[in-house]
């Protein structure tokens, strides 16, 4: 019987430390789930709002400066109606092979 009372009482001492050690663990699993509800709280309802004023602001201010600009270059038939896109690209309104030849005199001058 001796060695049956120390398995039970072996048995007895293991659950008494889960007991002990789920009470944190729950208390950080309860916490854990308060910060996702939080976190799930700040999120936007809705999607991305971004403020444009900045942006279109450098746009226009780009475009402005490169009106002013376009007329030092040697490059004949340019027209000046330029805008610039959300990545601040350059655009003129004319076929691809016009701004490839444009964007090629522009390198060339800056590298001379």
């Amino acid at each position: 019987m001796t060695k049956e009372a120390a398995d039970t009482d072996v048995r007895l001492d293991r659950l008494e430390r889960i007991a002990r050690e789920r009470k944190p663990l729950d208390a950080m699993i309860k916490q854990e789930l308060r910060a996702s509800e939080d976190v799930a709280e700040l999120k936007p309802t809705r999607g991305v709002s971004r403020d444009n004023a900045g942006l279109l602001e450098a746009r226009q201010h780009l475009a402005a400066s490169f009106r002013e600009w376009m007329p030092a270059l040697p490059t004949p038939n340019v027209p000046t109606d330029a805008s610039f896109d959300d990545e601040l690209r350059l655009t003129i309104g004319e076929s691809g092979s016009a701004q490839h030849r444009r964007s090629l005199a522009v390198r060339e001058r800056a590298s001379s």
